[in-house]
């Protein structure tokens, strides 16, 4: 049997000490959650186009890979392969489509998420599971989506053996889930493009939804966006997402109106995105702050569709 538990509560320590883990209740959770049953084995990229397997069940690495799963790294944990062109030679080559992201990104968001007992909240992007657990720990069985069955199946079996049944499902996270709403939290642990109206219209008024929003280059803007009682959703986009109070939608809010255009002012010349109805599409910089309105429309869901291949839990 794996002794893990002194090796989790070292990473809760470390990720405490620098700030990621902001209070006991996390702290316990991370101490709590055995990660190496959700991560048996990962993928090192030996060079451009090769991977190495790190298996715990290999007792020459099992060393190694315990190390690593209780550190503070992202590991990949799923590739495709792909063809690669004959004028680079030819032949396959593997790509990596889901990993364990950096447990310090994930303490962040989940301490961003500003969750309470009796929460309800939904994930998407299941991943290796292991956010789904940390979320099952501290707040009870919650729902977790994924497009890929594979992932799902293999999740499942994880939380199971762990003593967790949350929600697992296999779906597109951006479509409508009604059965399964209203949520007073949204994750999304995959970078995305744009919100999708759905994510909107199933939160509760003075819902989070927590948001990874894709750059030019890559991810990493958080945005932390309450809901009001009208199908909108505002708040920060920051590289540190720290939730504001929930905006009422009352008189005395400095929120702008949202524009045809998409572009509407703030309060002190401050330039607030505004991205209303068809496309939900945010196109801002991480300092900028978001508003999203939901949009109805045939045409505002299309292209909302989230592909798993970034998924990061």
């Amino acid at each position: 049997m794996t002794d893990w538990t002194r090796h989790a509560r070292r990473l809760a320590d470390q990720l405490a000490d620098a700030g990621h883990l902001r209070g006991p209740t996390w702290h316990r959770v991370f101490c709590a959650v055995p990660r190496h049953e959700f991560v048996p084995f990962f993928f090192e990229q030996a060079d451009m186009y090769r991977w190495t397997r790190v298996d715990g069940a290999d007792a020459e690495q099992h060393g190694r890979w315990l190390e690593a799963v209780y550190s503070n790294t992202t590991l990949i944990t799923a590739l495709v392969d792909m063809a690669l062109p004959a004028e680079h030679g030819g032949g396959v080559y593997s790509i990596a489509v889901s990993s364990s992201t950096v447990p310090s990104l994930m303490a962040q968001m989940l301490e961003d998420l500003d969750v309470h007992d009796g929460h309800r909240v939904l994930e998407i992007g299941t991943g290796t599971g292991y956010n789904a657990v940390l979320l099952s720990e501290r707040l009870g069985e919650q729902n977790t989506f994924d497009l890929r069955p594979d992932l799902i199946d293999s999740a499942r079996a994880r939380l199971a053996s762990a003593g967790y049944q949350p929600t697992l499902a296999t779906a597109d996270g951006a479509a409508d889930l009604p059965e399964h709403g209203p949520f007073d939290r949204i994750i999304a642990t995959c970078c995305i493009a744009s919100v999708p109206p759905a994510w909107i219209e199933q939160l509760r008024p003075g819902g989070l939804l927590l948001v990874d929003i894709e750059g030019a280059m890559a991810g990493g803007n958080l945005a932390a966006l309450h809901r009001r009682d009208a199908p909108v959703v505002e708040g920060p986009g920051s590289g540190s997402a720290s939730p504001p109070a929930p905006p009422s939608s009352g008189s005395g809010s400095t929120a702008p109106t949202a524009t045809s255009a998409g572009r509407s002012a703030s309060p002190a010349g401050h330039e607030r995105l505004a991205v209303t109805d068809a496309g939900c599409a945010m196109k801002a910089g991480p300092a900028a702050d978001l508003t999203v309105r939901a949009g109805a429309t045939s045409a505002g869901r299309a292209g909302t569709r989230m592909s798993s291949a970034r998924a990061v839990v």
